[in-house]
C-alpha cells in the first residue's frame, strides 16, 4: 500500500488505517455492489465510486464484505457523493481497512493502470529475489518465498509428513495431501513440486493466491524440486538386530523410491522392480502409506514387516510377510511377521 501512495500522478489520500498500509497488494477490483463479498479475494485493493451509497448505515455491510474476504483496502471517490461520508470512513475505522480517497479529477483506468504495472514490477522483483536464493535449503527457501507472498508456507511429503514450514501447519499434513489428491478444495493453497520422485512433495500456502502470487509458489516449486534431487542422506548406522521392511508397489517400480522417502533413516538392502527391501532401527507407522496411495501409480502397495532379528534372518521374515500381505484385501495392506499364523506362513510359501 505504501508503494501506491508513493506513485506518481496518483495523489491518494489516507483517510483510514494509516498504521495498516504495509499491507501487500495482490490485485485490483472495481465494484458498485452494496454487497461484493462473493467476488472479492484476500489481498485486493477495492475501487469504488460509491454508488451503492445512499445513506447513513450503507456502508456497513460493504466494508464487513471486504473485511471479511481479506482486502488490503478500500481506494473511494466522493465525486458522485460530495466527498467521502463519515458513515464509510467510520466503518473502515472500525474493521481495520484502510481508505484511500482518489481525488475526484482522477480516472479509475488511471488507476488500475498504474497499480497493474506496479504489481508486475513487483512480481518480477519478487521471483528474481527467490531465484537468487537458488540452491539453498528448503528452510531458506520457504522463509524466502513466506517474506514474498505474505504468507505461511510448508513443503509436505506425499507420505503426510511436513519436511519445514514457516509456522505450525493449521491442520494434519495427511488431510492437506489427502485433499490435493482428491481434488477438495480448502483453506491452503497446494502446489505440487517438479520432479521424478514416486512420492511427490507439495508446496502449501496459507491462504489463496492471486495470480502472480500463484506464479511465485510455481517458481518456489521449482527451486525446492533441484534441491531435493541434489540432496544426498547419510547412511545411518544400525544395531545388529533390525526391523526389515519389505515393500511391493503393485504394476509399478516405485517400490524403491517410496520405501525411501518413507524410511529416510534405513539402509536399503534389495531392490528390483515392484519390491524393495530396507532395514530399520525402528518399526514403521503404515498410516502413511495409505495417504500416498492415491498419488501412486501402483493398483496395490504390500508391505511386511520382521521382528527385530539379525538382517539375514529379518529379511527371510519380511519376505514371507509381505507374501502374506498379497493375499489380504484391499489397497493397501501391511503385515508384521508376528501378527503371522502358522498355516499363513505354510500358504506364502
Amino acid at each position: 500500500m505504501k508503494t501506491l501512495l508513493g506513485l506518481s500522478g496518483l495523489r491518494l489520500r489516507p483517510r483510514a488505517g494509516t498504521d495498516l498500509l504495509d499491507r501487500p497488494v495482490t490485485r485490483i477490483y472495481v465494484t458498485e455492489l452494496s454487497d461484493p463479498g462473493r467476488y472479492l479475494s484476500a489481498g485486493e485493493l477495492v475501487l469504488s465510486g460509491l454508488l451503492w451509497w445512499r445513506a447513513p448505515g450503507d456502508a456497513e455491510p460493504f466494508v464487513a464484505a471486504l473485511a471479511r474476504s481479506g482486502a488490503a483496502a478500500l481506494a473511494a471517490s466522493g465525486a458522485d457523493s460530495g466527498g467521502i461520508p463519515d458513515d464509510v470512513v467510520d466503518a473502515c475505522v472500525r474493521h481495520r481497512i484502510p481508505l484511500l480517497e482518489v481525488p475526484a479529477d482522477l480516472s479509475f483506468s488511471v488507476i488500475t493502470e498504474q497499480v497493474v504495472l506496479a504489481l508486475a514490477a513487483a512480481s518480477d522483483s519478487a521471483r528474481k529475489r527467490l531465484q537468487a536464493a537458488a540452491g539453498a535449503p528448503v528452510e531458506t527457501l520457504l522463509e524466502r518465498a513466506s517474506a514474498e507472498l505474505g504468507l505461511p508456507c510448508w513443503v509436505l511429503s506425499g507420505l503426510g509428513r511436513v519436511v519445514a514450514g514457516t509456522a505450525p501447519l493449521p491442520m494434519p499434513a495427511e488431510d492437506v495431501v489427502r485433499r490435493y489428491a482428491a481434488r477438495e478444495p480448502g483453506p491452503l493453497t497446494v502446489v505440487p513440486v517438479e520432479g521424478r520422485h514416486a512420492v511427490p512433495w507439495l508446496i502449501a500456502a496459507g491462504g489463496p493466491l492471486s495470480t502472480a502470487q500463484a506464479e511465485l509458489a510455481e517458481e518456489l516449486a521449482g527451486l525446492v524440486g533441484v534441491t531435493r534431487a541434489r540432496a544426498a542422506r547419510p547412511e545411518p548406522s544400525l544395531p545388529d538386530e533390525v526391523h526389515v521392511v519389505a515393500l511391493r508397489t503393485s504394476g509399478s517400480d516405485e517400490s524403491r523410491d517410496l520405501l525411501s522417502e518413507w524410511l529416510p533413516d534405513a539402509v536399503l538392502l534389495e531392490a528390483a522392480g515392484e519390491t524393495a527391501f530396507a532395514a530399520t532401527a525402528v518399526p514403521p507407522a503404515p498410516a502413511a502409506l495409505s495417504t500416498v496411495e492415491p498419488l501412486l501409480r501402483a493398483t496395490r502397495i504390500l508391505c511386511g514387516v520382521s521382528d527385530p532379528g539379525p538382517r539375514e534372518e529379518a529379511l527371510e521374515s519380511a519376505r514371507y510377510a509381505v507374501a502374506v500381505a498379497a493375499r489380504r484385501p484391499g489397497r493397501v495392506a501391511v503385515v508384521r511377521a508376528g501378527e503371522v499364523a502358522v498355516h499363513e506362513l505354510l500358504l506364502a510359501g
